[in-house]
């Protein structure tokens, strides 16, 4: 291994080690040592060493002049550095550049850009359009405990050419602090997070927003935690996919496994599935530590799904879920939903009514729906059912016929029998007698039922 300083470069945080970082940088197949030390440089040129070792991420410092557009770019090609391990980069000086970019692809083969990278340090990159992080055409790299702090935008990951961010995993990483979003995914593939921090931005903890028609394809989160981001906006969440429009065709695949989010009421929410771009996300054994109403919410057409979920806090899978569409089916310990039918009469009215019981839960494409009602009915008139209106969004593929039981009480005493609960494809819930005969106009019917439809 060799180092630096074997080139010349003094590290002391004002001579300008600019050449001497260009010629260690340029041994190809070598590997070479950062010393302990604040290494001043202008711009350098694209490093052709096997790889770039520092004494540690805190002691060993690149540090880019004023003017300095990259402070460090990895753009593969034949030769590059493989390992990129224990050194930061520290953008003090700069005003609008990005820290460190893997995988340009600079008319050289992109296939190629695979790096390996542990224990780097990338922070106080500022100012307009200002990134810690770019992740551009880079395939099969692992990016371990990286930390990008107190960059305008932490991290990036978007294609450069016609190649997109590909196999990527981040481990143990924290993205701490930005001014605007701790990490923001415009394209990818098969992109890995696990055992990482979100945390302190200003804006969003992460982002997944795709260009017009463009892909972000099974973007996995495992094991992630999220705190105090969008800290001001307590409308706002911390994880955000999509803009609640189509993006122009575009496509966001996304799952959130084991993820963890600590909110409150003066915080930000947790989770925003947003518009119809997203596509079939999946969230499994979600932890919110506060009971916040709408701490997920899916929206403007977004469908996925929720499993395993957990009441811990106190928390209601009703009130923590906000899916007005109806958007998101649920499996695992994830509790029933409650809505508010409105209840009417075949042939007659109603005078009076109460519902006991309305709730329901959707398993991928089955609603599972439980009524429990009673109703006083206006005389005259001896109705055929009673019907009451479906969630929203659940209207059956074709009419089913479900079970029930009724009682019916004219002023003598209740009457028991088998009643049918029957949704339709008008949207439409009917409850009556298994016989098919009339209720007694101004009877008190009570009805109770289970239905099970796919939608």
């Amino acid at each position: 291994m060799i180092s630096v300083k074997d080139f010349g470069a003094v590290g002391d945080g004002t001579t300008d080690d600019t050449a001497a970082l260009n010629a260690a940088f340029s041994q190809t197949g070598r590997s070479i040592y950062l010393p302990a030390g604040s290494y001043l440089h202008g711009q350098l040129d694209p490093p052709v060493c096997a790889q770039i070792i520092g004494e540690s991420e805190y002691d060993a410092i690149l540090t880019p002049m004023a003017g300095v557009s990259t402070g460090l770019t990895i753009p593969g090609g034949e030769h590059y550095p493989s390992k990129l391990a224990s050194f930061k980069i520290d953008g003090n000086n700069t005003l609008g550049a990005t820290g460190l970019f893997l995988g340009q692809s600079a008319g050289l083969d992109p296939l190629a850009s695979s790096v390996q990278m542990d224990g780097v340090r990338v922070l106080n990159f500022t100012g307009t359009g200002a990134i810690g992080v770019r992740v551009g055409n880079l395939l099969k790299s692992t990016v371990r405990k990286l930390t990008a702090e107190s960059n305008t935008l932490n991290l990036l990951l978007e294609k450069v050419t016609d190649l997109l961010p590909t196999t990527v995993h981040f481990d143990s990483c924290v993205f701490n602090e930005a001014e605007t979003q701790g990490a923001k995914l415009i394209d990818g593939w098969n992109i890995l997070f696990t055992n990482c921090d979100f945390e302190s931005s200003r804006e969003e903890g992460t982002l997944l927003l795709p260009s017009a028609g463009g892909h972000l394809e099974q973007i996995i989160f495992d094991s992630c935690w999220w705190e105090h981001n969008h800290a001001a906006g307590t409308t706002a969440h911390q994880f955000v996919a999509g803009d609640g429009t189509a993006r122009g065709g575009a496509v966001i695949h996304t799952s959130l496994r084991n993820p963890r989010f600590s909110t409150d009421q003066n915080s930000a929410k947790a989770v925003r599935m947003n518009g119809p771009a997203v596509q079939g996300f999946v969230i499994t054994n979600p932890r919110v530590y506060s009971a916040v109403s709408g701490a997920i919410s899916i929206e403007n057409g977004a469908f996925g799904e929720i499993n395993e979920w957990q009441a811990i806090g106190g928390m209601v899978f009703d009130d923590v879920v906000h899916d007005v569409l109806n958007k998101c089916a649920s499996r695992g310990f994830a509790g029933f939903r409650s809505w508010s039918p409105t209840l009417a009469a075949l042939g007659s009215g109603v005078a009076s009514s109460s519902i006991s019981t309305a709730d329901y839960r959707l398993e991928g494409a089955t609603t599972v729906l439980q009524l429990d009602f009673s109703v006083v009915l206006a005389a005259p008139g001896t109705p055929s059912a009673i019907t009451a209106t479906l969630p929203t969004g659940l209207t059956p593929a074709q009419p089913t016929i479900c079970y029930g039981f009724v009682t019916e009480d004219s002023g003598s005493g209740p009457a028991y029998s088998p009643g049918i609960l029957a949704p339709y494809t008008d949207g439409m819930l009917y409850a009556r007698k298994a016989d098919n005969s009339p209720f007694t106009a101004g009877a008190t019917v009570n009805f109770r039922g289970v239905a099970i439809y796919e939608n």
